[in-house]
């Protein structure tokens, strides 16, 4: 496996996953300060996602083998 053609999907993935997580960051800090109720329904979905895409394989080839 080419490890040089798996990069933009990781990059784009941890990219994606690190701005919902920033996200999902921020509406719970505006969620415990300035509008709990708003702030906490948005930041629960966008922590969610931001997991969902950092565990995300979109390309079976670039799949990284887990050993134990």
């Amino acid at each position: 496996m080419q490890t040089k053609a798996c990069m933009p999907e990781r990059f784009s993935k941890l990219l994606l996953a690190a701005i919902l997580l920033l996200g999902g960051i921020g509406f719970g800090v505006i969620g415990f300060t300035v509008l709990p109720v708003i702030g906490l329904l948005a930041a629960v979905p966008m922590l969610v996602l931001s997991g969902y895409f950092y565990r995300v394989h979109l390309n079976e080839k670039c799949r990284i083998e887990e050993t134990r």
